[in-house]
């Protein structure tokens, strides 16, 4: 509902609820020195298509911020309106695991530098990969997707450990260090905690 939220463990019943606009937090961060944000439009998340775009756009003119986004975007149409604006970078999940052919398809046209791909696992069920906003756990584990696209050197993997996010609890550090180690050709974020 265009406001800055956090869900624990992406619940939509469980939100800390922030007064500030997304622009504002944009903004601000920009002015503390941050140079990059991520923005998840958590609406377009959980109903399959972009709710927020207007103000994901809104925080790109607003600030010097290189801008990545997702959150909704799982049909090609809606990718290519997203790297067809002036925001530098798509978050794609739910097709980079559905479809992958497609997602690669556009790093080719788009170039690799303006994608990241966002792998949303539980730990505790053996690194398992969930879609749609992760209400739908798939056969697919992260191993299984990072073995997809190993050849496509400098990609940005975005890897969320589910029963971290919005804990507060800090980041899986011990995941993340396993994931460097075995694919050194990638460029990892970490999410969740």
């Amino acid at each position: 509902d265009n406001q800055c939220v956090r869900l624990k463990q992406g619940d939509f019943k469980d939100i800390t609820r922030y007064s500030i606009h997304p622009v504002d937090c944009a903004y601000s961060f920009s002015q503390q020195g941050a140079t990059e944000i991520h923005v998840v439009d958590l609406e377009g998340a959980f109903k399959g298509t972009q709710k927020q775009y207007a103000t994901i756009l809104e925080i790109k003119a607003a600030t010097q911020l290189t801008v990545q986004c997702g959150g909704g975007l799982r049909n090609e149409k809606a990718i290519m309106n997203i790297l067809d604006s002036d925001i530098d970078r798509v978050v794609i999940g739910s097709l980079a695991i559905q479809d992958p052919e497609v997602v690669k398809s556009l790093m080719t046209s788009y170039g690799v530098d303006r994608f990241v791909l966002a792998f949303d696992i539980v730990t505790d069920q053996g690194y398992q990969i969930a879609i749609k906003g992760w209400r739908k756990q798939t056969a697919f584990s992260l191993w299984d997707m990072l073995e997809e696209y190993r050849d496509i050197r400098n990609l940005r993997i975005l890897c969320t450990d589910i029963k971290r996010d919005g804990m507060l609890l800090g980041a899986n550090s011990a995941l993340y260090q396993k994931c460097v180690n075995r694919y050194p050709q990638f460029l990892f974020q970490a999410s969740g905690g």
